[in-house]
């Protein structure tokens, strides 16, 4: 087993290998989620790939999971859609990263209109924030589309 695949393996209890489609989050991921009283978790555990040259994890890689974790946790939080593009994302890093470190995160959705969905949240390693987003995301035109969120988790429990 490579050492990428180790440390991938190491998941806390509870989270899953999810698949988010496009290929940019396979090339940057694993990401892993976990559901809990009706709102997503994801997290990520950092590896030397997500680093930087100061050896923390990059910003664009912390910015990458942020929006996402605010994106995707509307979506099954106010199932407002499959897919929300985002309008704007502003990000406040608080802390580090570093290789090794478990990266979760957790969102509030603020409101959501015909349009709009307003969404914060933050990334955390051991319940200390080292990141903070706010975010508009586009809702989608289409009441119809709905996600089933249980589809983009593979078959599965990695994590504990």
């Amino acid at each position: 087993m490579n050492e990428s695949a180790t440390v991938s393996a190491d998941v806390p209890t509870g989270f899953r290998p999810i698949r988010i489609p496009g290929g940019f989050v396979g090339v940057n991921g694993p990401l892993h989620g976990r559901l809990q009283d009706g709102c997503l978790h994801l997290g990520f555990r950092v590896e030397e790939r997500h680093l930087n040259a100061a050896m923390m994890c990059h910003g664009g890689m912390l910015m990458m999971v942020a929006d996402l974790q605010l994106a995707v946790a509307a979506v099954v939080q106010s199932s407002v859609g499959p897919f929300l593009p985002t309008i704007n994302l502003s990000v406040d890093f608080v802390a580090p990263a570093h290789a090794g470190d478990w990266v979760h995160g957790q969102t509030e959705v603020v409101k959501t209109t015909r349009s709009l969905t307003f969404a914060q949240g933050s990334l955390m390693i051991d319940g200390s924030t080292i990141l903070r987003a706010s975010g508009i995301f586009k809702n989608p035109n289409r009441p119809d589309w709905k996600l089933d969120i249980e589809s983009l988790f593979e078959a599965g429990e990695v994590g504990g």
